[in-house]
Protein backbone atom coordinates (compact mmCIF):
# COMPACT_ATOMS: atom_id res chain seq x y z
CA UNK A 1 0.00 0.00 0.00
CA UNK A 2 1.29 3.45 -0.88
CA UNK A 3 0.00 6.74 0.49
CA UNK A 4 1.16 9.99 -1.06
CA UNK A 5 0.29 13.50 0.06
CA UNK A 6 1.37 16.52 -1.95
CA UNK A 7 0.50 20.13 -1.26
CA UNK A 8 1.46 23.69 -1.92
CA UNK A 9 0.69 27.14 -0.60
CA UNK A 10 1.54 29.92 -3.06
CA UNK A 11 1.26 33.63 -2.33
CA UNK A 12 2.19 34.93 -5.80
CA UNK A 13 1.56 38.67 -6.18
CA UNK A 14 2.81 41.45 -8.41
CA UNK A 15 5.53 43.49 -6.75
CA UNK A 16 4.99 46.55 -9.01
CA UNK A 17 2.18 48.15 -10.99
CA UNK A 18 1.71 46.92 -14.58
CA UNK A 19 -0.60 49.57 -16.09
CA UNK A 20 -0.36 48.10 -19.59
CA UNK A 21 -1.97 44.93 -18.25
CA UNK A 22 -4.46 46.71 -16.01
CA UNK A 23 -2.71 45.30 -12.94
CA UNK A 24 -1.61 46.88 -9.71
CA UNK A 25 1.08 45.99 -7.20
CA UNK A 26 -0.25 43.36 -4.80
CA UNK A 27 -2.64 41.77 -7.33
CA UNK A 28 -2.53 37.97 -7.34
CA UNK A 29 -0.88 36.36 -10.36
CA UNK A 30 -3.38 34.90 -12.84
CA UNK A 31 -4.41 31.25 -12.55
CA UNK A 32 -2.06 30.44 -9.64
CA UNK A 33 -4.04 28.68 -6.88
CA UNK A 34 -3.38 29.83 -3.33
CA UNK A 35 -3.61 26.25 -2.06
CA UNK A 36 -3.44 23.00 -3.98
CA UNK A 37 -3.08 19.45 -2.79
CA UNK A 38 -3.42 15.84 -3.84
CA UNK A 39 -3.82 12.69 -1.77
CA UNK A 40 -3.09 9.36 -3.49
CA UNK A 41 -3.76 5.88 -2.11
CA UNK A 42 -2.69 2.81 -4.09
CA UNK A 43 -2.78 -0.87 -3.15
CA UNK A 44 -1.22 -3.77 -5.10
CA UNK A 45 -1.39 -7.50 -4.41
CA UNK A 46 -0.46 -10.85 -5.96
CA UNK A 47 -3.58 -11.98 -7.79
CA UNK A 48 -3.97 -15.16 -9.83
CA UNK A 49 -1.04 -16.79 -11.68
CA UNK A 50 1.46 -14.15 -12.74
CA UNK A 51 -1.06 -11.30 -12.48
CA UNK A 52 -0.89 -8.46 -9.96
CA UNK A 53 -4.02 -6.63 -8.92
CA UNK A 54 -4.20 -2.94 -8.12
CA UNK A 55 -6.72 -0.41 -6.86
CA UNK A 56 -6.24 3.24 -6.18
CA UNK A 57 -7.81 6.60 -5.60
CA UNK A 58 -6.63 10.17 -5.95
CA UNK A 59 -8.32 13.26 -4.51
CA UNK A 60 -7.22 16.71 -5.69
CA UNK A 61 -8.13 20.14 -4.35
CA UNK A 62 -7.49 23.32 -6.33
CA UNK A 63 -7.87 26.54 -4.34
CA UNK A 64 -8.82 30.08 -5.25
CA UNK A 65 -7.29 31.50 -8.43
CA UNK A 66 -7.76 34.74 -10.33
CA UNK A 67 -8.19 35.29 -14.05
CA UNK A 68 -5.83 37.28 -16.23
CA UNK A 69 -5.71 41.06 -16.19
CA UNK A 70 -7.51 43.37 -18.61
CA UNK A 71 -6.75 47.03 -19.28
CA UNK A 72 -10.15 47.42 -21.01
CA UNK A 73 -12.41 50.10 -19.49
CA UNK A 74 -15.51 48.14 -20.56
CA UNK A 75 -14.71 45.25 -18.22
CA UNK A 76 -16.16 45.98 -14.77
CA UNK A 77 -14.09 43.39 -12.90
CA UNK A 78 -11.05 42.41 -14.96
CA UNK A 79 -9.30 40.16 -12.42
CA UNK A 80 -12.09 37.75 -11.42
CA UNK A 81 -11.79 35.34 -8.47
CA UNK A 82 -12.40 31.74 -9.57
CA UNK A 83 -13.98 29.22 -7.19
CA UNK A 84 -12.22 26.24 -5.66
CA UNK A 85 -12.92 22.71 -6.83
CA UNK A 86 -12.24 19.07 -5.90
CA UNK A 87 -11.85 16.00 -8.08
CA UNK A 88 -11.76 12.30 -7.27
CA UNK A 89 -10.26 9.59 -9.48
CA UNK A 90 -10.54 5.84 -8.80
CA UNK A 91 -9.10 2.91 -10.72
CA UNK A 92 -8.72 -0.86 -10.49
CA UNK A 93 -7.03 -3.41 -12.69
CA UNK A 94 -4.69 -6.31 -13.30
CA UNK A 95 -1.40 -6.77 -15.15
CA UNK A 96 1.20 -9.47 -15.74
CA UNK A 97 4.04 -7.55 -17.38
CA UNK A 98 2.70 -8.05 -20.91
CA UNK A 99 -1.07 -7.59 -20.63
CA UNK A 100 -2.99 -5.11 -18.52
CA UNK A 101 -6.52 -3.91 -18.09
CA UNK A 102 -7.93 -1.17 -15.91
CA UNK A 103 -11.32 0.31 -15.20
CA UNK A 104 -11.34 3.91 -14.05
CA UNK A 105 -13.50 6.89 -13.25
CA UNK A 106 -12.02 10.40 -13.55
CA UNK A 107 -13.69 13.36 -11.83
CA UNK A 108 -16.08 10.98 -10.10
CA UNK A 109 -17.62 13.94 -8.24
CA UNK A 110 -18.39 15.56 -11.63
CA UNK A 111 -16.91 18.83 -10.41
CA UNK A 112 -17.23 21.80 -12.76
CA UNK A 113 -13.88 23.37 -11.98
CA UNK A 114 -13.01 26.39 -14.10
CA UNK A 115 -9.52 26.36 -15.60
CA UNK A 116 -9.85 29.56 -17.62
CA UNK A 117 -12.28 32.48 -17.74
CA UNK A 118 -12.30 35.55 -19.98
CA UNK A 119 -14.58 38.35 -18.88
CA UNK A 120 -16.11 40.15 -21.86
CA UNK A 121 -17.53 43.02 -19.82
CA UNK A 122 -21.13 42.12 -20.58
CA UNK A 123 -24.15 42.28 -18.26
CA UNK A 124 -23.54 40.41 -14.97
CA UNK A 125 -19.89 39.79 -15.87
CA UNK A 126 -20.68 37.44 -18.76
CA UNK A 127 -17.73 35.80 -20.42
CA UNK A 128 -16.32 32.54 -21.65
CA UNK A 129 -15.21 29.76 -19.29
CA UNK A 130 -13.26 26.55 -19.82
CA UNK A 131 -14.14 23.70 -17.46
CA UNK A 132 -12.24 20.58 -16.43
CA UNK A 133 -13.21 17.31 -18.07
CA UNK A 134 -16.55 16.04 -16.72
CA UNK A 135 -16.99 12.64 -15.08
CA UNK A 136 -15.42 10.05 -17.35
CA UNK A 137 -15.69 6.27 -16.87
CA UNK A 138 -13.60 3.97 -19.00
CA UNK A 139 -11.74 0.76 -19.65
CA UNK A 140 -8.11 0.71 -20.68
CA UNK A 141 -6.46 -2.34 -22.23
CA UNK A 142 -2.73 -2.66 -22.80
CA UNK A 143 -0.22 -4.97 -24.45
CA UNK A 144 3.57 -4.58 -24.26
CA UNK A 145 5.55 -5.88 -27.21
Amino acid sequence: MTLGVLGAYTDAKLSADAPGLGAMSGDKLPFVPDISNTVNLDYMWKASGDYEGRVGASWTYTGVRYTGFSPSITVIEPHVKLPTYNTLKVQAGFENGKYSWDVYADNLTNSRGITEYANSGGHNQTGVAVFIQPRTVGLQLGVKF
